[in-house]
């Protein structure tokens, strides 16, 4: 991920919610990856306490938990965000994504 550490510099330790990070996603499931390109706009969301990106109903994959410790917390607070995809290949299985407010 990138994009830098979401916390408030104040030292209060709230989140900032306006994040838009790079994400590499995880266990992408190679038969939804074949429906989608780049320039697809996806919405995140959570099953559980893991965030993960879908597309219509299917997921599409899933987002480093300890990487997206201030997205988990924003969405339960109900931000809602978008997982724009900005790189895709297939063959390797492999799908980036920015994620951004919606």
């Amino acid at each position: 991920m990138s994009g830098g550490g979401f916390e408030s510099n104040d030292g209060s330790g709230e989140v900032n919610c306006d994040i838009v990070a790079d994400f590499v996603l995880q266990n992408p499931d190679v038969s939804v990856l074949r429906r989608l390109k780049q320039g697809d706009d996806l919405r995140v969301t959570l099953i559980g306490s893991s965030p993960v990106v879908v597309s219509g109903k299917d997921v599409v994959g899933s987002l480093l938990i300890a990487e997206a410790a201030a997205l988990i917390r924003c969405i339960r607070e109900g931000h809602a965000y978008r997982a724009l995809i900005t790189a895709i290949d297939v063959r390797k299985s492999e799908c980036h994504v920015q994620i951004r407010p919606r």
